[in-house]
């Protein structure tokens, strides 16, 4: 399978002059040599096959066999999502990221929410790493666990069901090295613009309730509530759109469900 992500017009409208001549060259360029057949159920196959100078075979125009057209999937591909073939599928995952201070229910509503819909969910890296390692972290290691979280979404993708559910990004890791280092690194700095990785944010308010488990970098509920305001302030900062959790429990689920439930519609 080779991956065309030239960014072609898709009919013959968008682009009446060279619509044909932009795909012909477009393909072509793609081949070891010209093909010989062109398989095709939509009208156009006759024409494309004669641009690449093969042989038109045409498969199911009626439609009832495979009752569905590649537009119609393009058009939304979370209704179409059993249409796509599974090596596509990740390119189409939706991905939600949970985000806040400590003690907010980041881990528990991610894993939550997988369970939900169901889906695959990445945990957070960068406590793994703390936990594992036996030592201060460095400036350095922020690196790492950006990068390793990053591959762990990545990996993730592949077993998802429309969604992926994510615990913390790189965000939040650039400011935890802020706390830590008083400094941010290079690359994680230019994973924090990357401003297209993520459908929907989720931004847990801190919870009184929940106490210190013996990780805890502010284990004091009013400092909990300054990091919020800084992640909040670094969000609008960054232009990220976000939806801010609170209440109970169940309010923040519900809240939360009914984003998500949105976002695949």
């Amino acid at each position: 399978m080779v991956h065309n992500d030239d960014e072609n017009p898709l009919t013959p409208e968008e682009d009446p002059e060279d619509f044909w001549d932009i795909w012909r060259k477009n393909l072509l360029a793609r081949m070891d040599a010209p093909p010989d057949i062109v398989f095709a159920s939509e009208e156009y196959g006759h024409r494309l096959a004669m641009e690449l100078g093969a042989r038109f075979i045409p498969v199911d125009p009626a439609r009832e066999m495979v009752p569905v057209a590649a537009r119609h999937i393009l058009a939304n591909p979370m209704q179409h999502w059993s249409d796509l073939l599974p090596t596509v599928r990740p390119y189409f995952v939706r991905r939600v990221v949970v985000v806040g201070p400590e003690s907010s229910g980041k881990s528990t509503l991610t894993k939550w929410l997988a369970a939900q819909f169901p889906t695959a969910f990445v945990a957070e890296y960068g406590r793994t790493f703390q936990e594992n390692i036996a030592r201060d972290l460095t400036l350095e290691d922020f690196t790492t666990i950006a990068w390793a979280h990053r591959a762990s979404e990545d990996a993730a993708a592949l077993h998802s069901n429309r969604v992926r559910m994510i615990d913390t990004e790189a965000v939040i890791t650039g400011m935890w090295s802020r706390v830590y280092s008083n400094a941010v690194p290079p690359e994680v700095d230019a994973l924090m613009q990357d401003a297209t990785r993520y459908h929907l944010y989720l931004l847990t308010m801190p919870r009184q309730d929940r106490g210190d488990d013996g990780w805890r970098v502010h284990p004091a509920y009013e400092k909990r509530l300054q990091f919020f305001a800084e992640v909040r302030a670094q969000f609008d900062a960054l232009n990220r759109p976000y939806l801010i959790l609170d209440g109970t429990w169940e309010e923040r689920q519900a809240q939360a469900r009914r984003a998500v439930e949105q976002l695949l519609q």
